[in-house]
């Protein structure tokens, strides 16, 4: 379902404007969440994955992206909203919260 992780720095290069969804984690260690640890900080999904990570780029400072790996997701199309709300779900259950930065991004990303 997933490309390999590469570089959140050179993820506009790699980035297609197709839809899909995309994911952004820790280059290295893990975050403590309520009940768990994961090193996922982002989910987004959008009709162009492109416009998805600029936008999603704002919330990382520029000299922080290199500490952050991105990986992107094509089989998903716009009729999978459904599914990338339920992976969203999965992860509050589990680590009992959103990702890091998807508050942050809800606005922004969605």
């Amino acid at each position: 379902m997933f490309c390999p992780w590469y570089p959140l720095t050179e993820a506009l290069d790699f980035i297609p404007k197709q839809s899909g969804i995309l994911q952004i984690k820790q280059k290295s260690g893990l975050i403590e969440y309520p009940t768990g640890k994961s090193a996922m900080v982002l989910y987004a999904f959008g009709d162009d994955l492109n416009k998805e990570l600029n936008v999603a780029l704002t919330g990382f400072e520029s000299h922080s992206r290199g500490n952050y790996m991105c990986r992107h997701g094509l089989e998903m199309t716009g009729h999978d909203r459904k599914k990338f709300e339920e992976l969203l779900l999965r992860f509050d259950k589990r680590f009992g919260r959103m990702p890091l930065l998807q508050e942050k991004a809800k606005n922004q990303v969605f």
